[in-house]
């Protein structure tokens, strides 16, 4: 008979790509958030093969999106506790993927949470190659946040003389917001705009 486990996958925000962030709709369905989400898919596909390898039956899977790359969002530590008592309540195993181990890197605070529950999670084995694929990864992820980050003026001063531009022609806040967002020119901090927001980062930057 096969264990029963439950697939825990994890991923930071693409603030840069509001188009490519998951919505609350996608972290209800494992499937939607791997299709927008390389770090989802790729630790789907080894904890399944894992399972699979190992005697496990996934039973359901769960998705968590967190805060930064050195953050955790206020609901995290519920959220690893209730996971916990829902594993000992149902004889299942939490499978997850533990990329500072596999890839030698500084543990993320959500993972040190684990910790304090180690018989109820258990982080499967990945192969060199999926270490590597994870590092290049994470590595080019770190570098497209930082350049994402030190551009912040210059994205202000693109959605300010753009948005002022459309204004001029006449256009309305909704339209001038789809427009933009069709345009990919994202708020200063990688969201898509509303007619609301736009008029709020007008009259803060006019």
């Amino acid at each position: 008979m096969k264990q029963r486990a439950i697939g825990f996958y994890w991923t930071l925000p693409v603030k840069w790509k509001p188009i490519d962030e998951i919505t609350s709709d996608d972290l209800k369905e494992a499937g939607k958030a791997s299709q927008k989400s390389r770090t989802i898919a790729w630790q789907r596909e080894a904890i399944q093969r894992w399972a699979r390898n190992n005697g496990f039956e996934i039973i359901d899977e769960l998705v968590h999106v967190e805060l930064e790359p050195d953050r955790v969002s206020p609901i995290s530590d519920s959220l690893i506790w209730k996971l916990a008592e829902r594993a000992r309540k149902e004889q299942a195993k939490i499978l997850f993927v533990d990329f500072s181990r596999a890839i030698g890197w500084r543990k993320h605070v959500l993972l040190s949470f684990l910790d304090d529950y180690d018989r109820d999670f258990l982080a499967v084995s990945i192969s060199d190659q999926e270490a590597e694929r994870f590092s290049a990864h994470f590595a080019g992820w770190r570098s497209d946040y930082k350049a994402w980050l030190q551009s912040r003026d210059g994205r202000i001063a693109r959605a300010f003389n753009r948005a002022t531009e459309l204004r001029d022609e006449g256009q309305t806040l909704e339209s001038i917001a789809e427009q933009m967002n069709s345009e990919a020119i994202w708020s200063a901090t990688g969201k898509a705009w509303t007619a609301d927001s736009l008029r709020k980062f007008l009259k803060k930057h006019r």
